[in-house]
């Protein structure tokens, strides 16, 4: 199992994104480290990639941003709130790196 970390040290902690980014590299390394040629993929490799993709990507369903919007309230007086948003980054792009990912392991 790849754990995120911070390879920074002390309080400052490490970007999501970036923390991210590490540990699929890491499990990168660990799955296709030793392929010297191009050739199927051992189905356990595949299920490990799959899986631990599945698991490194969930938290991307909890990156927002918060944007403003107005909500009326009871008494008549209208506040302005921040609501989150997906963010567009991700929204846009994780859908377009998860089809590629897709169709390379089905076709190794």
């Amino acid at each position: 199992m790849i754990h995120l970390y911070c390879i920074q040290g002390g309080t400052k902690g490490l970007n999501t994104a970036l923390a991210l980014s590490n540990a699929i590299s890491s499990l990168s390394v660990m799955v296709f480290g030793k392929l010297w040629k191009l050739e199927p993929l051992p189905e356990e490799r595949k299920s490990k990639w799959q899986r631990e993709m599945d698991w490194l990507l969930s938290p991307t369903n909890y990156m927002v941003e918060l944007v403003p919007a107005k909500q009326n309230a009871s008494i008549g007086e209208i506040f302005e709130i921040m609501t989150p948003k997906a963010r567009s980054d991700v929204h846009m792009n994780l859908p377009a790196l998860q089809k590629l990912d897709s169709a390379f392991c089905r076709r190794y």
